[in-house]
C-alpha cells in the first residue's frame, strides 16, 4: 500500500498482489495458469493443438501456431487481472519438438515434433556406425527417436534446406526468442536431444556432432541452468501476449519432469508417474548413474538433480485419444457428452484382471530398453467374452 498526493489529498493506493505465470506447450493443446504468490490457482486457459502427419511415421506442426496458442492463452488467462502483476513467466514443454530456422530466425520448414519416427535409418547408423554405448554415455539417451537424429535426415533428404539452416530452435528456444529477442537454452529443454554432453550440461557433445556430420554451429548456446532469467517481454511481445513490456521470462525444464515435481517428487529416493500425451516414470538422482542395458534416459529435474526416465511414448493422452476415437464415439449424446463419464462407466463392467486380457502399448514405438520405434502395440489373450469395456 502507498500513499499518493494529489490535489493537495492524500489518497491510498493498492499494489496488486504478485501473480505467476506458468504455461505448458504440449503436443495436443496449450494450456496457462496464473498462479498467486502461494501457489494457488487464479485463473487457466486451455486452446488444443492438432499436428498434422500427412506421411506415416512423420509428426509436424507450423511452428506459427506455437506463438498462435501461446499468445491466445496467455490472453485467456490474463482476462480479468492486471498484467502489471505478473513477476515472472516461465514455458514447460514438450521436449525434442524444433524447428529449423534461418538467419533471421523464420522457420524455414514445419516444426518437426518429439515422437515423429522418419529418422530411424539415421539413429540405425549412429547406433552401429558410432556405438550405442557411446551415444549413450556421452549423451545420456541412446539411438532412438532423439532430434539430433532428424537433422541428419534433414541434411540427407532436404539438403538445400538443410544448408539455409542458421540455428536448430526447440520449443521454448522458439518462444524466448519472440517474447524476448534472446537466444538461448537449457538443459532441461535439450536433454534429450541427443547430442548434449551429459556429463557437462552446459555444452553440446561435439565430438558426437562432428561422428553424426552435423555442424555444432546451429545448435543454440549459451546453455544455462533451468531458473536462469533469460530476458525480458520486448514491446512486440507485450503486444501480441497482453503482457507487460519488462516481465522477467524464466528457463523451465520439460513437461514431464515439471509434471512429476507437481506430484511431490522433490529429491533422490522419491519417484513419480506422469501423463500428458505419453506416460512418463521418473526418479532424481543425487548424481550422474546409467544403465548398463540402457533401460532409461537421462534428463533434469527442475530442482537441479539429474533425474533416470523411461516411458511409453502413446501411454497417456495418445492411447485415451485413440479408444476414444475408436471406441466410444457414438456415445457421445447430449446426456452423456464428457468421454471420460463414458469411460468410467465402461471400467464399472469390467472385474480386476480384465478376464486375462492384456495391452503391450507400443502404438508408437518402444523405448528403454528397446529404443524401436518399429516396434507395435498387442492386445493379448482375447476371448469371445471380451469387449471393449475389457479393452
Amino acid at each position: 500500500m502507498s500513499l499518493i498526493a494529489s490535489g493537495g489529498k492524500t489518497m491510498t493506493s493498492r499494489t496488486p498482489s504478485p501473480l505467476l505465470l506458468a504455461v505448458d506447450m504440449g503436443t495436443t493443446a496449450t494450456r496457462a495458469i496464473l498462479f498467486d504468490a502461494s501457489g494457488r490457482k487464479v485463473s487457466e486457459a486451455r486452446v488444443p493443438v492438432q499436428p498434422g502427419h500427412r506421411v506415416v511415421g512423420h509428426a509436424e506442426l507450423d511452428a506459427e501456431i506455437w506463438w498462435a496458442t501461446f499468445c491466445q492463452v496467455v490472453r485467456q488467462a490474463l482476462a480479468g487481472h492486471t498484467a502489471k502483476a505478473v513477476a515472472g513467466l516461465a514455458i514447460t514443454h514438450q521436449r525434442q519438438s524444433f524447428v529449423p530456422v534461418d538467419r533471421a530466425l523464420r522457420p524455414l520448414r514445419p516444426a518437426i515434433l518429439w515422437y515423429d519416427t522418419r529418422a530411424g535409418a539415421q539413429a540405425e547408423w549412429a547406433r552401429t556406425q558410432v556405438g550405442s554405448d557411446r551415444m549413450y554415455r556421452r549423451t545420456g539417451s541412446p539411438p532412438g527417436r532423439r532430434a539430433v537424429y532428424k537433422v541428419m535426415w534433414l541434411k540427407e533428404h532436404e539438403p538445400e534446406l538443410y544448408r539455409r539452416i542458421n540455428k536448430i530452435l526447440f520449443l521454448p528456444d522458439f518462444l524466448l526468442h519472440r517474447l524476448t529477442g534472446e537466444i538461448m537454452t537449457s538443459p532441461g529443454t535439450v536433454a534429450a536431444s541427443g547430442c548434449l554432453d551429459i556429463t557437462q550440461p552446459d555444452r553440446w557433445a561435439t565430438d558426437i556432432l562432428d561422428a553424426l556430420g552435423l555442424d555444432a554451429a546451429l545448435w543454440v548456446t549459451p546453455i544455462c541452468p533451468g531458473g536462469t532469467i533469460a530476458g525480458r517481454v520486448i514491446t512486440a511481445g507485450a503486444e501480441a501476449t497482453g503482457l507487460t513490456a519488462g516481465t522477467p521470462v524464466v528457463l523451465a525444464a520439460g513437461d514431464q519432469p515439471c509434471g512429476n515435481l507437481g506430484c511431490g517428487v522433490i529429491r533422490p529416493g522419491m519417484m513419480g508417474i506422469n501423463g500428458g500425451t505419453s506416460c512418463a516414470l521418473e526418479t532424481p538422482m543425487e548424481r550422474l548413474a546409467l544403465a548398463e542395458d540402457q533401460s532409461f534416459f537421462i534428463d533434469f529435474s527442475p530442482t537441479g538433480y539429474y533425474v533416470a526416465e523411461n516411458g511409453i511414448t502413446a501411454g497417456g493422452a495418445a492411447l485415451f485419444g485413440w479408444f476414444r476415437a475408436q471406441f466410444t464415439a457414438a456415445d457421445h449424446t447430449d446426456a452423456t457428452p464428457i468421454w471420460e463419464h463414458i469411460y468410467e462407466e465402461l471400467i464399472t463392467r469390467t472385474p480386476p484382471g480384465n478376464l486375462g486380457l492384456m495391452l503391450v502399448p507400443y502404438l508408437r514405438g518402444a523405448n528403454g530398453p528397446y529404443w524401436d520405434a518399429r516396434a507395435r502395440g498387442l492386445l493379448a489373450g482375447l476371448r469371445l467374452d471380451h469387449s471393449r469395456a475389457h479393452i
